[in-house]
């Protein structure tokens, strides 16, 4: 193998968010990035839009690229996740999604979308959000991934709305709270982040 590509949802049509975003899952995967650097691995991140986007853009890769080069799926689920992620993604995508092409260690979700993982370190919101910011709104419950997506979004507003930079705005606020967030706490609170963590590492130790 000689690299890792990521095929992750998300960034819009805005280029300046899509940067801002690639940004700063670059930065929240950077010991990743590093490890596949330090054993001759190319590491690669693609911000692809729509969901449907980026399983068709994974899927091509898959079909056309180096086989020694490992593609990663990163979409959001949307929903909870009581199934493997490649079971979840077909049953709740249907025939738009046949990822039979797919091992499971390839498909990786944010449960619930990547927001769950934002909220998961309330103090790297208390810090970026400063003053007005109410910590007390976010969801307390230990594992994230059990808290509805309406729910994490609700959080998010009424947590930020009385702050300086103004209610929580994905394709703004997020690439910069993504390079603050604590590895740890996500992780603690994010069994699918912490699965994608694991796969990741044994990657770069098998390289």
């Amino acid at each position: 193998m000689n690299g890792v590509a990521f095929y992750m949802e998300g960034g819009g049509r805005a280029s300046g968010g899509n940067a801002a975003l690639r940004r700063g899952m670059d930065c929240f995967l950077q010991p990743f990035k590093q490890g596949a650097r330090r054993r001759s691995l190319s590491w690669k991140l693609v911000l692809c839009g729509s969901r449907q986007e980026t399983y068709r853009r994974f899927g091509n890769a898959c079909a056309d690229t180096d086989p020694n080069e490992r593609q990663i799926l990163l979409v959001d689920s949307e929903a909870r996740v009581t199934r493997s992620p490649r079971e979840h993604l077909q049953d709740q995508d249907g025939d738009r999604w046949d990822l039979g092409f797919a091992r499971d260690d390839m498909t990786h979700l944010m449960v619930q979308f990547m927001e769950t993982w934002i909220v998961a370190d309330p103090q790297a919101l208390a810090e970026y959000y400063g003053q007005g910011f109410h910590a007390m709104r976010l969801p307390g419950r230990r594992d994230l991934e059990k808290e509805p997506k309406t729910s994490v979004e609700r959080a998010l507003r009424e947590a930020t709305r009385s702050t300086g930079k103004g209610v929580y705005h994905k394709i703004w606020h997020a690439g910069e709270l993504l390079k603050r967030l604590d590895r740890t706490r996500v992780v603690d609170r994010c069994r699918h982040c912490k699965r994608l963590f694991e796969v990741l590492d044994g990657i770069i130790e098998a390289a």
